[in-house]
């Protein structure tokens, strides 16, 4: 198996569950219990900036598949959208 392949798909898991935890983050400080938005700014440009910026250089790089990563980013994204239903109890199963 390609290296390349490998690490792009282990970056784009990671940086997808990096990403989830900044908007958890992010909407927790703007819509919490007490909202804050210079806090939610914080958050808003950390993600934006550090996340994206560290993935648009890494990406450009050259040294990843952008298959790798896009297969990474989704598994990620689709295992946390299935642990959120899964604790929210109107998804839950039915016991």
């Amino acid at each position: 198996m390609n290296l390349s392949l490998v690490f792009g798909i282990v970056f784009g898991a990671v940086w997808s569950l990096a990403n989830s935890w900044c908007l958890v983050r992010l909407l927790s400080c703007w819509t919490g219990p007490r909202p804050s938005w210079r806090r939610a700014l914080a958050w808003a440009a950390f993600k934006f900036l550090a996340l994206y910026g560290v993935a648009a250089a890494v990406l450009m790089s050259g040294r990843l598949s952008l298959l790798g990563f896009s297969i990474g980013f989704t598994a990620a994204l689709i295992a946390v959208c299935g642990w959120v239903m899964l604790r929210t109890r109107a998804m839950a199963p039915v016991r």
